[in-house]
């Protein structure tokens, strides 16, 4: 983390620098320190940009799908890469590189969130702007928070800025009170952060703030330190979003991924995905996810795709008869030039033996599949309306208002609408619909996890893995920070 933090340090003051013409025509000492650069509303707004910028490489780039959709029951690893392999079995060592690039870029976006957060209230602005770039700041500190309090437990938690080596020696803080930072963070985000209809597209709103603090509300309530006023809290906030009208659910399912609609009605909060432009602003998703024919090495069209990631037997056949989820994006055939005539040809046949590929992330428009266009969806309305019906559940029961919102979800994919279930019968309902409606969008571990299924589940799914509990409710802190921080102690089992 060290070499990390110091690293994006200068990285991140150079391309804030290049970004701001302003800089260097009034103060050529910036680049030497950072004092001087958050003093107007340009430059703290371009701080902002770079933190964003981060964004996907965390969520759009390999480390994603493997700590989150592959380690667990729905998705495997298509080749033989042992280190990527370890996620779908369970056998991550301390050494393991994916977990310390994800481990790194999560603090690297923190240290820049807390440098804005530090420095902002000195600028010569006012208060109510430096609130809202303070409030939208919280939101990305937050979310990260949130990821790495799931991923690892206990974790350094760090809200100034990191600029010496010394200042990295930090011990775990308890998995309560990095919640209890999230929650502060969140709560200033709503607060402050401008609304849906006036804020930039592609950036958190109110709504995005809102929406994030009820999932977190949501999972807190599972935990040791939660109880059933987290439960009422996420349904507050849940219900504040669904009544602001802001969000509605698109027409169709596919509508919600295809980036003709992007940052649309349903879009919540999404990772910005660019084609043609490179970097960390390119979308990843469809060459990770789209099968590719084991004659031609090429995908959808013709591309070449890296198929990493199939979807397990036991997620194919959870989806309900009848559900358009399956039959529109779980596909087992699809149209391709073989020996120079376009066919249908069977998907499952066609890489390293039977596997089953989703077409959730694809760009038509876009013919370099390494560099689309597609949108990541960090949080969608839908996912919003499975929330609120799971938690008003927990508190009063299955009654018409979690009803109304998990059957808008279930209409959509085609499918009945749920009536006359008993408060158990109606918390498995939402958990399979949470399956269906939201795999391959980072949201499976965490599900499992929170809802005392993951051992269940994945030993059902994955014949063979053994989950030991609660070893693998978390993941190992890399073995590179244990080195350069005396401070850290190892998760229990590593």
């Amino acid at each position: 983390m060290k070499k990390s933090i110091i690293s994006q340090f200068i990285f991140t003051l150079l391309i804030i620098c290049s970004a701001c013409d302003t800089l260097l025509e009034e103060s050529p000492d910036g680049l030497l320190s950072q004092n001087g650069f958050y003093t107007t509303e340009t430059n703290i707004e371009s701080a902002i940009i770079g933190t964003y910028d981060l964004l996907n490489e965390i969520y759009v780039q390999r480390q994603n799908y493997l700590l989150t959709d592959v380690a667990s029951d729905d998705f495997g690893f298509t080749k033989t890469n042992s280190d990527r392999v370890a996620f779908e079995i369970f056998e991550v060592e301390t050494n393991n590189n994916w977990l310390l690039v994800n481990w790194e870029d999560h603090y690297s976006t923190i240290n820049r969130a807390n440098a804005i957060i530090e420095k902002t209230p000195e600028a010569d602005i006012p208060q109510e702007i430096k609130n809202k770039f303070i409030g939208e700041t919280m939101f990305l500190r937050a979310l990260m928070y949130f990821r790495l309090v799931r991923l690892f437990g206990d974790i350094p938690l760090i809200v100034e800025e990191t600029n010496t080596l010394d200042a990295l020696e930090v011990s775990r803080s308890p998995e309560s009170n990095v919640y209890d930072q999230i929650i502060e963070d969140l709560i200033f985000a709503v607060n402050n952060i401008p609304s849906h209809s006036d804020q930039k597209i592609g950036r958190a709103d109110k709504g995005s703030a809102k929406a994030l603090l009820a999932d977190v509300y949501l999972t807190k309530a599972s935990t040791s330190f939660g109880n059933e006023s987290d439960y009422l809290s996420a349904t507050k906030l849940a219900e504040e979003v669904i009544n602001s009208a802001d969000y509605v659910l698109f027409p169709s399912y596919t509508q919600a991924f295809d980036p003709r609609f992007k940052n649309g009605v349903e879009h919540i909060f999404s990772i910005q995905g660019l084609a043609g432009v490179g970097g960390n602003n390119q979308s990843i998703l469809p060459t990770e996810f789209l099968p590719r024919a084991q004659a031609t090495n090429t995908g959808p069209l013709g591309e070449r795709t890296y198929s990493n990631f199939h979807l397990t037997e036991d997620l194919y056949e959870s989806f309900e008869e009848g559900d358009i989820r399956k039959d529109v994006i779980v596909k087992d055939s699809m149209y391709i030039q073989i020996d120079g005539v376009w066919q249908w040809a069977e998907i499952k046949t066609w890489f390293r033996g039977n596997r089953i590929f989703t077409f959730k992330y694809i760009d038509y428009d876009n013919p370099l599949r390494a560099n689309s266009s597609v949108n990541y969806p960090v949080i969608r309305y839908s996912g919003l309306l499975l929330s609120h019906a799971e938690a008003e559940n927990e508190i009063n029961g299955p009654t018409s208002m979690a009803y109304e919102s998990i059957n808008k979800v279930r209409n959509r994919a085609g499918l009945p609408e749920l009536s006359g279930l008993t408060k158990d019968q109606f918390r498995e309902a939402v958990y399979k619909e949470r399956r269906a409606e939201l795999f391959a969008e980072g949201k499976r571990f965490f599900d499992l996890k929170r809802t005392n299924r993951l051992k269940e589940r994945v030993e059902q799914a994955k014949p063979g893995v053994s989950i030991e509990l609660p070893k693998h409710l978390v993941f190992p802190i890399p073995q590179q920070e244990l080195d350069i921080n005396p401070n850290l102690a190892q998760n229990s089992g590593y």
